[in-house]
């Protein structure tokens, strides 16, 4: 791996990256680096004039169980700008980031000037990731393995959490993305029931989350609702410009998993007809409910092949090469919910490339 190529950052940039890296001898990455200021494109190549942090991951080749949620341009860049601005406006002083993995939203929160930042994770993996994220960004970030809250001491101003949230037939996706048959069983009713515990008077606690939805019901923020203590209130900030998405477009991605046939006969007979993925604030400022509900604006995304599916598509004699250019979400409202999900299911670029409709992109060579 060319660590110069990979990170297209400055030659003095990339030489201290690669000095910190090689400390741990054989340490499995892959970087990236995330304009906090930029919400047209949040991955955009590093600039000295605007707030960036340089995140090392493991890369999407690695396919352990244990995996550390690859940095790309998903929800924790749009999340870590989205936490950085808030903590900008209200400084907060001690901080808890749950599920950190990488400990990518707990670097911008330090990067913000939060004194304090906790970062939690299950996976004691994270360990060396989170340690070495923090030197490379220059901001004190201290670690510790909890499930969630169990070795968890104090309260907080502000309480993070990026959870696995990812609804699926159990069993079949890493530990920092199964959330469950409908995504909230593992870890989003337990963080919901004890959260609010660890959050200091006038606190505040910040998530990203993606649900099921029917009608008027819905997963994440039903749930949310039924926990949210008296004199507390949310915003919604849908992280795509299409707050609802086909269910068939999500549940495609888990076509012959173990469990899917029972699963997606569960989701019918449930009548979740759409998909949601959006960021959640809650403050305890006196108001009741929903405070205000709104999408972002379209981005562009730089799509970039994982080289597990780049294997996938060549055995199929599937060309690639023009996915690689910045397609916006302005012309492909779903484009963004298709990388998510190319993540874990190769052939979803298949759907990508047919929805791009250039002529030549997934069509046989």
């Amino acid at each position: 791996m060319n660590l110069a190529d990979l990170t297209k950052l400055p030659p003095e940039r990339v030489s201290r990256i690669r000095a910190e890296l090689e400390t741990l001898p054989d340490f499995p990455f892959q970087v990236a680096h995330i304009n906090l200021l930029n919400d047209r494109d949040p991955s955009a190549i590093y600039r000295r004039d605007q707030v960036a942090i340089t995140i090392v991951s493991d890369p999407h080749s690695y396919a352990g169980a244990d995996r550390i949620f690859p940095v790309n341009q998903d929800e924790n860049t749009v999340f870590a700008q989205y936490t950085y601005r808030d903590s900008m406006a209200h400084r907060y002083e001690r901080v808890l980031d749950l599920c950190t993995g990488s400990g990518v939203i707990a670097v911008a929160l330090s990067t913000a000037g939060a004194p304090e930042v906790v970062a939690v994770d299950l996976n004691p993996r994270c360990h060396d990731f989170v340690s070495k994220n923090a030197e490379v960004n220059g901001v004190p970030v201290s670690f510790l393995v909890s499930d969630l809250f169990a070795n968890v001491t104090g309260t907080f101003d502000k309480i993070t959490i990026n959870p696995p949230f990812m609804p699926a037939p159990n069993g079949g996706l890493p530990l920092h993305a199964q959330g469950g048959d409908l995504g909230i069983e593992n870890v989003v009713e337990p963080f919901f029931r004890h959260c609010w515990e660890f959050v200091n008077p006038g606190g505040c606690v910040q998530g990203v989350f993606q649900s099921f939805a029917r009608d008027d019901h819905d997963t994440i923020l039903n749930l949310l609702e039924r926990s949210l203590p008296v004199g507390w209130s949310y915003d919604v900030k849908h992280v795509f410009p299409e707050k609802d998405v086909p269910i068939e477009l999500y549940a495609s991605a888990f076509v012959g998993m173990p469990g899917y046939q029972k699963w997606s006969e569960r989701l019918e007979r449930e009548g979740f007809r759409t998909m949601r993925f959006f960021m959640v604030t809650a403050r305890n400022d006196g108001w009741a409910g929903l405070h205000e509900e709104r999408v972002s604006r379209p981005r562009i995304y730089n799509l970039i092949y994982p080289p597990s599916t780049v294997q996938a598509l060549a055995s199929h004699q599937y060309t690639t090469h023009l996915l690689e250019r910045p397609v916006s979400e302005t012309e492909h409202p779903y484009v963004g919910h298709l990388v998510r999900l190319a993540r874990y299911h190769p052939a979803i670029y298949l759907t990508l490339a047919h929805l791009l409709a250039s002529p030549t992109v997934g069509q046989k060579s």
